[in-house]
């Protein structure tokens, strides 16, 4: 019997070992089935690319054209902005405001009600990965080694200087001010990650303060025999195309989705690697943008400007003081991350033809701000409400504030569709939500309007930059003044953001205010849109209140700023 019971042991052994053996063959040869497949696919893959390659070489080696230069258009108004900024006439708290019904231009974001509401302000579709089919996915480098942390990183933002900001006067209250004290919840400060020290031996290059790393230098070896002419085109192409050129375009990607990056964050971060692989090399750094820029998807165009290298990006947004070009019915922007280099003059010689995979526009729309490692700069605000002094300690991104710097003036509905760095968030959550707490949405809005309007100094823009420069959100707390447009865009996203009422701006000739929707009614200057009644609420309009208008503005039509959020 025990021999029996052994012979069915070793029989049911011998079996499941065969099972098991026969499972493993399957398992190897489907692998291997699947391995052949994505190695036929890459295959396929990359002869199609180098098809496209080959046609657009072709075509660069073929007719080229001339364009000439169109004058750059600028931002600034026909009417000029108040100096001074101006004060409203004291209102009891109770005391109602005749509702008097103000009249739209007809426009939104600049067009027509009806054509195109909102051509400017598209959120851009996510960056353009270039495609590598292997069974594992290339993972992002190790964290690099902590350093010594780094004490008083300064950021210089040029050219606009920081000034001491005049203080605003309080206001002289009807009883005597009571000190309103919040408990204020501990700021979350972010995770203390490694510093790249600027001479740490690893191929890479700082961005605004953050490091990025590349393959290694050597391995884009580059022909660079050839002038600047038509010829340097497609003969560095050629060369591009046989160096590992899609692990570093992965790799950037990466980091511009890690630092919420849009499509002109993309286009510097680009533009910097060029600047570390090619260094001291203008004409090929703008080559190695141009290049990664249409292998990353990005319709863009390079020429040559009186033996300058110049790349050209189409935009469905306007970018100011920068030099446009018509390629054959297309409208193209001068990039350049500097601002001085964006103005050209005389002919743009370029090839005909464009890269077949190269289709996106350049978007300048930037729904939150980018999210650079931060040594934050505090900023101390204060202001009375209805006989009581508040006060908060705000914090805002410095090399977010210098990726402001270097970004082209663009239409204002950008502006007033952008939201601050998480830094500045909750900073601003941590200590406005609680002195919001308890009030009505009309209460709410009157207190943050009030904050706005005291606690941000106000200058214009020509007497604090000598130019116009509109502001994105944040810039209004990094900055120590701000004018009508600047404290409207930041005044219509605290409103979104602690209400979630509805909220637009208005742009009259020389003047930017906003205006709420209310769930309830209210009394005041207003006007409909959208089937909505909009409420006014002027940030710069100081001491007014919900439905206050500047009277200077009552009868002017004025365009809607609508916001994306």
């Amino acid at each position: 019997m025990l021999v029996f019971r052994r012979i069915i042991l070793f029989v049911l052994v011998t079996f499941c070992a065969s099972f098991v053996h026969a499972q493993d063959d399957d398992f190897k040869k489907m692998q291997e089935e699947f391995n052949n497949f994505g190695k036929k696919i890459t295959e396929e893959f990359k002869a199609y690319g180098d098809s496209i390659d080959q046609a657009f070489i072709d075509a660069m080696e073929k007719n080229w054209k001339a364009f000439e230069a169109m004058a750059p258009i600028t931002p600034e108004d026909t009417i000029d902005k108040p100096v001074k900024q101006p004060k409203a006439e004291p209102i009891r708290k109770n005391q109602d405001i005749p509702s008097i019904q103000l009249k739209p231009s007809g426009l939104i974001n600049g067009n027509s009600v009806g054509v195109n509401s909102l051509p400017t302000v598209t959120p851009p579709d996510p960056i353009y990965s270039f495609p590598i089919i292997t069974m594992e996915e290339e993972p992002l480098p190790d964290p690099l080694p902590a350093t010594d942390p780094v004490e008083d990183v300064k950021v210089e933002v040029e050219p606009f200087p920081v000034l001491d900001p005049t203080p605003i006067p309080d206001p002289k209250p009807d009883k005597p001010v009571e000190t309103v004290k919040t408990d204020e919840k501990p700021l979350e400060e972010p995770a203390d990650e490694p510093i790249l020290p600027a001479n740490l031996n690893v191929p890479g290059f700082i961005f605004y303060d953050e490091p990025i790393e590349l393959p290694e230098k050597n391995e884009f070896q580059i022909d660079k025999s050839s002038k600047v002419s038509q010829e340097v085109f497609p003969a560095f192409w050629k060369s591009m195309v046989k160096t590992d050129y899609a692990s570093a375009l992965n790799r950037l990607s990466k980091q511009a989705s890690k630092l919420n990056l849009n499509d002109w964050g993309f286009a510097e971060l680009v533009e910097d690697a060029g600047k570390n692989v090619f260094p001291g090399d203008e004409n090929y750094t703008t080559l190695f943008t141009w290049f990664m820029m249409l292998k990353a998807g990005y319709k863009v165009k390079a020429g040559i400007n009186e033996k300058r290298i110049v790349l050209l990006i189409p935009s469905p947004s306007k970018m100011y003081s920068t030099s446009i070009f018509n390629l054959d019915g297309q409208k193209y922007y001068v990039y350049a991350s500097e601002e001085q280099k964006r103005k050209v003059s005389g002919s743009f010689f370029t090839y005909q033809g464009e890269y077949n995979q190269g289709n996106q526009s350049v978007n300048l729309f930037i729904k939150k701000s980018p999210e650079f490692r931060v040594n934050p700069k505090e900023v101390k605000k204060k202001w009375n409400f209805e006989g009581k002094e508040y006060s908060l300690t705000l914090k805002c991104n410095p090399s977010a504030m210098a990726f402001y710097t270097h970004y082209p003036q663009t239409d204002l509905p950008i502006y007033f569709s952008s939201e601050p760095s998480s830094i500045a968030v909750k900073a601003l959550d941590n200590q406005m939500a609680p002195m919001l707490e308890g009030r009505s949405q009309q209460e709410k809005v009157q207190f943050l309007l009030t904050f706005v309007q005291q606690a941000i100094a106000y200058k214009t823009d020509d007497e604090q930059f000598g130019f116009e420069k509109y502001f994105f959100p944040e810039e209004v707390l990094f900055y120590p003044y701000a004018d009508c447009e600047d404290r409207s865009a930041f005044f219509t996203w605290l409103v979104k953001h602690f209400t979630g009422l509805p909220v637009v701006g208005l742009d009259y000739p020389g003047h930017v205010s906003a205006a709420v929707s209310f769930p309830e009614s209210v009394s005041g200057d207003y006007f409909t849109h959208e089937g909505k009644k909009f409420v006014i609420c002027d940030p710069t309009y100081i001491g007014s209140r919900i439905g206050q208008a500047m009277p200077l503005y009552k009868k002017e039509a004025f365009d809607i700023i609508q916001p994306v959020y």
